[in-house]
């Protein structure tokens, strides 16, 4: 019988083996690197070791090390998980001469199973059927310990129908690069018999760039295709997400394409069927002057005791008037605007930029920081607000936008002002890989530059319109924070 067990992984993988293991009585050993020190694998685990630096080579790929960890700490037997060293023959071989029982095929078994091509030529000619989820972990211990499978092939059936989204860390709008920084924000539903959330990380959890940018995977279940959809998009809608990009939006355009629910399927789908899934230009300018109401009726729940610091607008003998500047801020470029809120009744206030007035009637909901807002002749608009300090977001049922209060300028109705992105500073955390050009190259529009590499992928940065790039600021293998300045360029006149 397996009584101490180290599960050589991290992040979601690590997470979902622990429960599975620890209802079994057996103790868990988890490892972890400097940068996951307060991750929730190490957080769920009876006991863990950390295991070296923050890059995989140095850590969760370094067999030796886990080894030796999983004999300091008088394991039976090491869980690989999946990536990683799961698919490594020689660790699987290194256990098994260790004394060490590997959760996993034999070493031969994964030699051989390498080649998909060839691996799939051999379960053809043995009949192997695939089994159904049941996502493993408890089958796995049972053969190791040398038990029998708990079911034969003929007490397997289907059972309705089941879908899975995984939500990663990265940003759609450009085009997947991984998104790196604290997740300020991050709330899931409860899971149910027919709702299953697996996930490594938690709010205030620091994502990293040396590892896969996972956030989770939700699954649903229901007893035909389409029940299954609307039971993950509802799920999906009660996300809330704050720190970082992440592929949420882009998720639930998917669930709620047409063609996605007709069953027009194929690897070139999201080629084929453009997804809109970020807010329309009309959306964003409403959402402005929610957020300015957003911003005023949050002001008395920050945690400021004094009431000559508080902006909320008191007047004698006049309706409570509140001035405020926002930016909004994406991926793509910055808008300001001012605005300024006006209440009218108690639930009735009328907000104001330099082109117009809406009025808007805000109720607040049975949770807190969640409104029901009517804006004329509109339906009503359920917004969930996510504040810290000067930082707002607003979830929305199928996106959200963040915006961030700026010092209000001298002139209350200046013209909005855009900034579009900088090309040549780093739009994530990462390591250079390659620099493709040399200083004082003449560059064509589009000519690649040099390539980053975060989360196991590669971003490569191009040059916008024909020039040069005068000066590089970075070198090959080194390590930058996103905003880093990467190099000086020059477009040809």
């Amino acid at each position: 019988m397996i009584k101490r067990l180290l599960i050589a992984n991290r992040g979601e993988v690590a997470c979902r083996i622990m429960r599975t293991v620890q209802a079994r009585g057996i103790h868990c050993v988890a490892v972890y690197s400097h940068c996951d020190k307060n991750s929730l694998h190490v957080q769920y685990a009876n006991e863990a070791w950390c295991i070296g630096e923050n890059p995989a080579q140095q850590s969760y790929l370094d067999s030796n090390k886990i080894i030796q960890i999983a004999k300091q700490s008088q394991c039976d037997a090491i869980h690989p998980g999946y990536g990683f060293l799961s698919e490594n023959a020689d660790f699987a071989e290194a256990c098994t001469q260790q004394g060490i029982i590997f959760i996993g095929p034999p070493a031969d078994a994964i030699r051989q199973m390498g080649s998909k091509i060839e691996a799939k030529e051999r379960v053809a000619k043995v009949n192997i059927p695939l089994l159904p989820g049941l996502y493993f972990v408890a089958w796995q211990l049972d053969i190791a310990e040398g038990l029998p499978l708990p079911l034969q092939q003929d007490a397997l059936s289907e059972q309705g129908h089941s879908i899975e989204v995984r939500l990663y860390a990265v940003d759609p709008q450009k085009d997947f690069p991984p998104s790196t920084g604290q997740l300020k924000q991050l709330q899931f539903p409860e899971e149910n018999t027919d709702l299953r959330i697996d996930t490594g990380v938690k709010q205030s959890d620091e994502i990293s760039a040396f590892y896969d940018p996972l956030l989770a995977k939700i699954i649903s279940h229901d007893d035909n295709r389409e029940q299954a959809i609307q039971k993950l998009l509802f799920a999906l809608q009660q996300i809330k997400i704050n720190g970082i990009s992440s592929n949420l939006d882009y998720l639930k355009a998917i669930l709620r394409s047409e063609d996605f629910h007709q069953g027009l399927l194929s690897t070139h789908f999201l080629e084929k069927h453009p997804l809109d899934f970020a807010a329309s230009e009309t959306e964003r300018d409403s959402a402005f002057f929610i957020a300015a109401l957003a911003f005023y009726l949050t002001e008395n729940r920050m945690k400021n005791d004094d009431p000559w610091k508080k902006n909320i607008g008191w007047r004698l003998n006049q309706a409570p008037y509140y001035p405020i500047t926002l930016r909004h801020f994406s991926s793509e470029k910055s808008i300001n605007k001012n605005l300024s809120v006006t209440q009218l009744g108690k639930n009735n206030f009328s907000v104001k930029d330099e082109k117009g007035t809406l009025s808007i009637e805000c109720f607040s909901s049975a949770c807190e920081d969640q409104f029901q807002l009517s804006i004329s002749d509109q339906a009503p608009i359920f917004v969930s607000v996510f504040r810290q300090k000067n930082t707002l977001t607003l979830h929305f049922t199928n996106y959200s936008l963040s915006f961030s209060q700026q010092k209000l300028s001298s002139n209350n109705f200046q013209k909005s002002q855009s900034s579009g992105s900088k090309f040549n500073h780093a739009p994530m955390s990462g390591r250079i890989v390659e620099i493709f050009c040399s200083s004082e190259q003449i560059l064509a529009a589009g000519s690649p530059i040099l390539a980053m590499e975060a989360m196991k992928m590669e971003h490569i940065i191009k040059a916008p319109e024909a020039g040069q790039v005068t000066q590089f600021h970075i070198q090959p293998e080194s390590f930058i924070e996103e905003g880093s300045l990467l190099f000086d360029f020059q477009k040809d006149t």
